[in-house]
C-alpha cells in the first residue's frame, strides 16, 4: 500500500475562530511508503483553498516545518470543475503521479498549476461543500531520498481584499511521512515498512 491515512478528514475542522480562508480538514498523519527507487517524490493534498466568508483572498507563501528535511518541496493547485476524489496522498508528482518502482502513470483529474504569490482564491467554502461545483486543491509535492522525509505542520499566509495591512496566516495541523531509514517510529506510528522489491523483479 502507497499510503496510510491516519485521523479522518472533516468539513470544517481547519476552520479557526475569525479565519477567513479554510481547507476544510482537521488534522492527523499521512504516511506514504518507501519505493526502491531513490530519490522519489509523494504528493499530499486533501486541502481545499476556499473563503468562508466569500471574499477576494491571496495567497503569499506556504511554510513548513520539518523534522526530517526533505530534498524539496514544491506546491501545486489542482483545479477541477465538477466532481473528482481528493488526493490524500499519492506516489510521484503531478500531472501523472509516475510510481518511482513501476514506472506506471496514475493521472488524476483536474488541471495544475505551480502556486505563485498573489493567487486569488474566491470560492466560498459552501459552495465547495454543495459538491459538484469544483474546488482548488493545494498539494505539497515532497521529494526525499533513502532517509525518508516528515514535515510537521505548516502554514498558508495570505491576505484579504489584496491589502497587505490584513494579512492572516491558517495552520494545517497535518504530519506528512515519506518513509525512510531516518524516520522514527514515533513519527509514522510503526507504519513505515521496508520497501517492497519492485514489480516484476
Amino acid at each position: 500500500m502507497a499510503g496510510t491515512l491516519l485521523l479522518s478528514l472533516t468539513a470544517d475542522g481547519g476552520r479557526q475562530p475569525g479565519g477567513h480562508l479554510d481547507v476544510r480538514t482537521s488534522g492527523g498523519l499521512i504516511v506514504v511508503a518507501e519505493p526502491k527507487t531513490h530519490p522519489w517524490a509523494a504528493s499530499f493534498g486533501a486541502y481545499y483553498l476556499c473563503s468562508t466568508r466569500g471574499q477576494d483572498l491571496r495567497i503569499q507563501s506556504v511554510r513548513y516545518e520539518a523534522s526530517l528535511r526533505p530534498l524539496n518541496v514544491s506546491f501545486q493547485l489542482r483545479n477541477i470543475e465538477s466532481s473528482a476524489a481528493s488526493i490524500a496522498s499519492a506516489r510521484g508528482a503531478p500531472p501523472d503521479f509516475i510510481d518511482p518502482d513501476r514506472r506506471t502513470r496514475t493521472p488524476r483529474p483536474g488541471t495544475y498549476e505551480p502556486l505563485k504569490p498573489g493567487r486569488r482564491i474566491t470560492q466560498t467554502c459552501a459552495n465547495v461543500a454543495e459538491g459538484g461545483n469544483g474546488f482548488t486543491e493545494l498539494l505539497f509535492v515532497v521529494t526525499a531520498g533513502e532517509q525518508g522525509a516528515v514535515i510537521n505542520r505548516a502554514w498558508i499566509d495570505y491576505t484579504v481584499d489584496g491589502i497587505e495591512a490584513r494579512r492572516f496566516t491558517l495552520g494545517l495541523h497535518w504530519k506528512m511521512v515519506l518513509c525512510g531509514n531516518r524516520v522514527p517510529d514515533s513519527d509514522s506510528r510503526s507504519s513505515c515498512e521496508p520497501p517492497a522489491a519492485p514489480h516484476g523483479s
